[in-house]
């Protein structure tokens, strides 16, 4: 069957790459009776191509495969209970050039991304390997399946791929430095997502900041007895209060 990717409880994850090594075939295998629970073929990671299809994937807890291609199409998977949790068309993204993954509460919160060619003075949306570029994001129930939202944005933000598995919002961030004679001011954008429903409920552009404050890595802290959520980036600290309800 190929190559073991993952394994959970009595499942063993296999691909298998074509001749052409352009296409691979995920199987999800029962390894005592030699059952195929699962099958998927697809465009496999390869170099950014026009008219060429590229997919991704990624393997969250050891509980969740997930992967998405240029197509626009996405596949989630139980490894546990060895079932398709959800395959859904979600709308080509033809320059896909990488794509990340959370599991947070009930939902798996899928973050493709375009390639990025960044220019002086042009917003940073990426740093190391936490904090990542995103142009889409999409929201999968792990109870049922079914896409509970999406977003699209024509301008990419940034955001740290790990957060606390019951935080109720998301935040993110990018930024950017104002170069003037002799001075560099760094400015930086902010926007808190609900993640019960996608909704943007705060956004801060052109924030100024210290010009040691040269991070995007976010730090979220939920404090429900305060109902506050606290966000730390880098030097700058961000408070969160919500009052008696969940946002």
């Amino acid at each position: 069957h190929g190559r073991v990717w993952a394994t959970n409880g009595k499942y063993v994850l296999s691909y298998l790459e074509g001749p052409k090594s352009s296409i691979a075939t995920v199987r999800l295998v029962d390894p005592f009776s030699g059952e195929i629970k699962l099958e998927f073929e697809g465009p496999v990671k390869q170099p950014l191509r026009k008219d060429v299809g590229r997919g991704l994937g990624r393997i969250l807890q050891d509980r969740y495969m997930v992967m998405f291609d240029t197509s626009g199409r996405l596949v989630v998977w139980d490894l546990l209970e060895g079932v398709e949790l959800a395959s859904h068309q979600t709308g080509e993204m033809p320059k896909l050039e990488s794509m990340q993954a959370m599991w947070v509460g009930n939902q798996i919160l899928v973050l493709p991304s375009k390639a990025v060619i960044r220019s002086r003075g042009d917003m940073m949306t990426q740093q190391g390997e936490t904090h990542r570029t995103v142009h889409r994001i999409i929201a999968i129930s792990t109870e049922s399946g079914q896409t509970n939202w999406s977003r699209e944005f024509d301008n990419p933000w940034g955001v740290t791929i790990d957060q606390p598995f019951g935080t109720p919002v998301l935040l993110l961030a990018r930024s950017k430095t104002i170069y003037t004679i002799n001075r560099q001011t760094p400015e930086m954008d902010i926007a808190l997502l609900r993640l019960s429903d996608g909704e943007t409920i705060h956004e801060e552009l052109e924030r100024a900041v210290s010009p040691r404050s040269t991070g995007l890595t976010t730090v979220l802290t939920v404090q429900p007895l305060q109902n506050r959520v606290r966000g730390r980036i880098d030097g700058e600290i961000l408070l969160y209060d919500f009052g008696g309800d969940q946002p």
